[in-house]
Order: structure tokens, then sequence, then C-alpha cells
């Protein structure tokens, strides 16, 4: 069932790409929640890729 495990990453990962587009279009100045927002897509993109 990997590819349900797949599905389900692309769709966290699409989750908060959206959390971070109305981060930063909000005007947000917290660098650090932006980074934080980074970081954890990161992981996730690496989470998918092993």
């Amino acid at each position: 069932m990997r590819r349900g495990r797949e599905y389900q990453v692309v769709s966290k990962i699409n989750e908060e790409l959206d959390s971070l587009y109305k981060l930063i279009m909000s005007e947000q100045k917290n660098h650090i929640a932006i980074a934080n927002k980074v970081m954890r897509l990161k992981g996730l993109v690496l989470d998918l890729m092993s």
C-alpha cells in the first residue's frame, strides 16, 4: 500500500504549501514561523523520497 502512503504525504505537502502561501501573503513578519514551515515541507519531501 505504498501508493496510499504517497498520496497521504502529497496531500500533507499540499496543505503545508497552502498554509505557507497564506502566511507569506498575509505579510506575516514572523520569519521563524516561515522557516518552520519550510523545514516541515523539506522533511515531508524527504520522507516521500525514502
